[in-house]
C-alpha cells in the first residue's frame, strides 16, 4: 500500500512541477518583444491593375485641310488610369496583368466619321477586360471602359451638332447678302422706272 501512496503522491508533485514550469515560460514569454505578424499580400490583389490602354488605329481621312485623325481629336480620358499603347503591348499587358484592359479605336474611325455626308457608316470599338481579376476588379475596368466610349461619342455628337449650327449661321449669313443684293437691285429698277 506504501508504494501507492508513493506513487500517487509522485504523480501529484510531477504534476505541479511540470504547472509550475509552465507557468514560469508563460511569465517569461509575456517579457519578451512582441513580434507582429503581418498576412502574405493576396497574389491576385497585387496584380489586379486599374490601367486601361487606349489602342488608336485610327489612319485618319484627308481632307483639304490637311489630314485629320478623329480618333485622336476627339479622345478624351475620364480618368488618370488610362494611357496610349500599342496593340501589341496592350495584349502583352493583359497577358503579365500590367493592363486590366483595353480599348481599340479602329483604322477607319476618321473615315467613318466623315462619311456622315455620305452613307453614314459605324465604327465598333472593341474593348477586352482581363478575365482572371476578381469580379469586382471587372466590373469597376467595365465601367471605366464605357465611361471613356461614352465620351468618345458624347465629343463626337457634339462635333456634329457644331458642324450642322456652322453651317446654318453660314447659310443665315449668306441669306442676308442675297437680301441685300436684292434690295439695290430693286431700288435700281426703281431709279430706271421713274
Amino acid at each position: 500500500m506504501n508504494y501507492k501512496k508513493i506513487a500517487i503522491l509522485l504523480t501529484f508533485m510531477l504534476g505541479a512541477a511540470a504547472l509550475c514550469k509552465a507557468g514560469i515560460y508563460a511569465e517569461r514569454h509575456d517579457k519578451l518583444p512582441k513580434q507582429r505578424v503581418y498576412a502574405a499580400p493576396d497574389e491576385r490583389e497585387r496584380k489586379e491593375s486599374e490601367k486601361i490602354a487606349v489602342v488608336n488605329l485610327d489612319e485618319g481621312v484627308a481632307t483639304r485641310q490637311g489630314q485629320i485623325y478623329y480618333g485622336e481629336r476627339l479622345s478624351k480620358f475620364p480618368c488618370m488610369d488610362f494611357e496610349y499603347a500599342s496593340l501589341e503591348a496592350a495584349r502583352n499587358g493583359l497577358e503579365t496583368g500590367s493592363y486590366g484592359a483595353y480599348v481599340i479605336i479602329p483604322a477607319a474611325f476618321s473615315q467613318n466619321v466623315e462619311s456622315i455626308n455620305t452613307t453614314p457608316q459605324i465604327s465598333q470599338l472593341e474593348y477586352r477586360i482581363n478575365s482572371s481579376y476578381s469580379g469586382k476588379k471587372q466590373y469597376e475596368l467595365l465601367y471605366n471602359v464605357r465611361s471613356y466610349i461614352d465620351s468618345l461619342d458624347n465629343h463626337l455628337s457634339y462635333m456634329y451638332v457644331d458642324n450642322i449650327l456652322r453651317e446654318f449661321h453660314e447659310a443665315q449669313d449668306g441669306a442676308v447678302r442675297v437680301m441685300e443684293n436684292d434690295l439695290r437691285d430693286m431700288e435700281a429698277i426703281e431709279k430706271i422706272q421713274a
